[in-house]
């Protein structure tokens, strides 16, 4: 089923930007990465943090 040419969809007015604080951008600039390359940037920047924690064994990216 396609629509006419003349109805917009409703995501097109984007109405929930209303809702949001001044501070707050309307879109966000997003860094395109395998998935895989950004496990890897994330453990090269945050190698103390918390990778998983899973079944009570956790570890951080360095170990």
């Amino acid at each position: 089923m396609s629509k006419n040419s003349n109805e917009k969809s409703p995501y097109a007015s984007k109405i929930w930007l209303k809702s949001y604080d001044e501070h707050v951008k309307p879109e966000i600039d997003l860094e395109l990465m395998s998935l895989a390359d950004m496990m890897k940037k994330t453990a090269r920047e945050f190698p103390n943090s918390l990778c998983y924690d899973f079944q009570g064994d956790c570890k951080t990216f360095q170990e």
